[in-house]
């Protein structure tokens, strides 16, 4: 009992009916003016008109006034076409960001703005977008605390490194699904969440063991970890690993083109390597069919494949993307092996050679990408045509990838090499203006 009259019961269920339809209504109406284009390479790089009328329709899609979209989509001109400086277009940015009324604006709007200017190296400026997205989201929650909204509220939790408020909007969202189901709706799977909220707490692993529609090849890599430290080498440079890696830490490697083999004994795991993860064009590249594929992967224990599924490759797993964990965006690589590895219970990981992109090097040598004409790519990770690098960091969300990283190492989840600890001790505002420093500038 809730020790409310039937009447006031009554008036807080509609209120709350009333506001959930509005949002989702204001996100349907949203979506659909938008369209289906997708802001990735082909825009960022391709005819300048087109990358500035996708930029026109997200602004004018903004709920502001005339004088603000316009000013917005001028000074975004001014940056990708007329080639004014940086700083000053991201003062600009930032002066409009200020002045953004949120009264009369949907989340969806503020992070597709933050996407875009992501996307052409304004990360600064992105992600004061960002936040007033976060704030939107969390007026939301207070005008209708349902499923959907608390979700939101403890992925901004988590993306502000707020334990506190995510544990206090975990309570709510439990409440709510404790209530009786009138509308016999399916609530959403949400182990991930809690096994990342019970990581951060400094909890035991809460993913079901054995996990839904296990396999004797999932049984297997289970039993490889568990209760073993796992190091997740990267592709950077590295000073070394805090520990000293031994024959039972297990050791994982992140697959790109054209590095897919690690036989360097000099390295910090002595050219060992247990475990893959790469993504399905990855896998495509490699090899010149699958008896190919299956003859150069077949070194290693387990394949752990983002997204896909590959019957043909007996090691091959299928790597869920934990997207609740998102607000918008999905894992890099090295945090999608952590988020996977920690699934296991009784591990924890070192990570070494990754720091999110934090420095000028991202690939070390021996571990650079290879363009699809096999030329190579820069130790930055860029083929070479501009925003190459900023719209695939603001595709994945890097502010959001770093920080759910970044909590669990305050707990003792997840240690790494001194790069990757000084990437993650910066703040989020910090992170994004390094970015700026190193791709931003230079349009990279």
């Amino acid at each position: 009992m809730t020790g409310k009259s039937p009447l006031v019961e009554c008036q807080l269920w509609a209120s709350a009916l009333f506001h959930s339809f509005r949002h989702k209504f204001g996100r349907l109406i949203y979506r659909n003016r938008l369209g289906t284009t997708k802001l990735g390479r082909n825009l960022t790089q391709g005819e300048s008109d087109l990358l500035v009328a996708y930029a026109t329709k997200v602004f004018n899609l903004s709920r502001q006034t005339q004088a603000w979209r316009r000013h917005s989509v001028d000074s975004f001109e001014s940056w990708g076409l007329q080639g004014q400086p940086h700083s000053s277009i991201t003062q600009d940015m930032l002066k409009l960001a200020a002045k953004f009324n949120s009264a009369r604006a949907i989340p969806e709007s503020a992070f597709a703005i933050e996407q875009i200017l992501s996307a052409v190296g304004l990360f600064e400026a992105g992600f004061a977008f960002a936040e007033l997205g976060q704030e939107l989201i969390l007026q939301q929650v207070r005008e209708n605390p349902s499923e959907d909204n608390l979700i939101r509220a403890i992925q901004v939790a988590i993306v502000r490194g707020d334990r506190e408020s995510a544990l206090v909007s975990r309570e709510k969202l439990l409440e709510v699904r404790n209530k009786p189901n009138l509308m016999r709706r399916r609530w959403k799977n949400i182990d991930d969440l809690e096994n990342y909220l019970n990581l951060w707490q400094g909890k035991a692993c809460s993913y079901p063991d054995p996990p839904r529609h296990t396999s004797p090849l999932e049984s297997a890599w289970r039993l490889f970890l568990l209760g073993k430290m796992s190091v997740v080498y990267g592709p950077g440079l590295s000073t070394g690993p805090p520990i000293k890696i031994s024959k039972d830490n297990p050791v994982i490697r992140i697959a790109g083109p054209g590095s897919f083999t690690w036989t360097n004994k000099a390295d910090f795991a002595m050219g060992r390597t247990d475990i893959v993860y790469l993504i399905r064009e990855t896998l495509e590249r490699i090899g010149s069919d699958e008896r190919e594929r299956i003859q150069i992967l077949s070194p290693y224990r387990f394949v752990g494949v983002k997204r896909s599924t590959t019957p043909y490759l007996p090691t091959a797993r299928r790597v869920e993307t934990a997207s609740q964990l998102f607000l918008r965006g999905h894992p890099n690589m090295v945090p999608l092996a952590c988020i996977d590895i920690l699934r296991v219970p009784r591990t924890t990981v070192c990570v070494i050679g990754a720091n999110f992109f934090a420095s000028e090097i991202s690939y070390r040598q021996g571990s650079v990408r290879l363009n699809p004409d096999g030329t190579s790519q820069s130790q930055a990770g860029s083929a070479g045509a501009v925003f190459d690098r900023s719209t695939l960091m603001a595709s994945h969300n890097a502010i959001q990838n770093r920080a759910i990283i970044a909590n669990l190492v305050q707990v003792g989840r997840i240690c790494g090499d001194s790069e990757f600890l000084e990437a993650v001790s910066l703040s989020n505002l910090e992170y994004a203006q390094r970015l700026d420093r190193i791709y931003g500038q230079h349009k990279i």
